[in-house]
């Protein structure tokens, strides 16, 4: 049916064409992804810098954004995952928040009007904020002689 040049022909047609569709499909959005993130990564590390603090996805599962951010970071960070609002206030020190742009935006009004956000962006193809308590930069740092479970803070 087949000879071996016309075997080995097609088995280098489809291994070309396998090839090709790899690098564009999956691949160029890949890095199209990154391109993106890059930015976002950048203002994070950047503000941490400024005042470092820790880092919190909101209404992010493991396993999604997460990972497209923290692959763009140039230091390894290990955030914690919350889903409630309710939950983010429990965070007393300097915290960055990252959450999806519509989630931030049907934050409960209580909760909303003690938030300061402070980047827009994007991850991948959704757009996302980082946010921060207002006034969380007072109560960044342990306070000599008290306690932090005496006070709530987490």
């Amino acid at each position: 049916m087949y000879s071996s040049g016309n075997r080995s022909l097609t088995i280098t047609a489809v291994a070309v064409l396998a090839f090709f569709v790899v690098h564009v499909f999956v691949m160029e959005v890949i890095s199209f992804a990154h391109d993106r993130t890059r930015p976002f990564a950048e203002k994070l590390e950047a503000l941490r810098r400024q005042t470092p603090g820790n880092v919190v996805c909101y209404k992010i599962d493991p396993d999604s954004e997460d990972i497209r951010l923290i692959a763009n970071m140039d230091k390894l960070i290990c955030p914690d995952f919350i889903k409630s609002p309710s939950d983010i206030l429990m965070y007393q020190a300097v915290t960055y928040f990252v959450a999806e742009k519509k989630q931030f935006d049907i934050l409960p009004t209580d909760i909303a009007e003690s938030m300061t956000l402070r980047f827009r962006g994007t991850i991948g193809h959704r757009d996302c904020v980082i946010f921060t308590i207002k006034d969380s930069q007072r109560n960044d740092r342990p306070i000599e002689g008290i306690n932090p479970e005496e006070i709530g803070a987490k």
